[in-house]
């Protein structure tokens, strides 16, 4: 009974950093660009295309975390289908997140290039798991 438990509680952890790292990056989509990084501290930045960067990285941890979730929660018998359906859904996201930054902000815009970021960080994110998901104890 107790490894029982045990699971369960880890796949809870695993579900609330999910969740939290979700909302998280929610927020962080739509708060004005001046307020995390002032304009001069990031035109002093030299690395090209930072933006795209950051979207990357934080699609990739987003990717991970739901991915992890789901592979030792076991939900399903068919995992690459789940992956499939996890990688549509954070594409489905990061497009309405892009909409949403053209619509309602005024210092954001939409941009197609985010979107691609994401997808290249998601991608990234799903391949390195499939490599290591053999050393994760479930």
């Amino acid at each position: 009974m107790m490894p029982h438990i045990k699971r369960s509680l880890g796949h809870k952890n695993i579900l609330i950093i999910a969740i939290a790292y979700s909302i998280a990056i929610t927020i962080v989509f739509f708060i004005p660009a001046g307020m995390l990084v002032s304009e001069e501290t990031f035109s002093k930045c030299k690395i090209p295309y930072l933006d795209k960067w950051v979207h990357g990285i934080l699609f990739f941890g987003l990717t991970c975390f739901w991915q992890l979730y789901i592979y030792i929660k076991g939900i399903g018998n068919k995992r690459t289908i789940n992956t499939r359906l996890l990688f549509t859904v954070i594409l489905s996201y990061g497009i309405i997140i892009e909409v949403f930054q053209g619509l309602l902000t005024v210092s954001r815009s939409a941009d197609i290039y985010d979107v691609l970021a994401d997808v290249v960080g998601s991608l990234l994110a799903i391949l390195i798991f499939i490599f290591f998901k053999n050393y994760i104890r479930t």
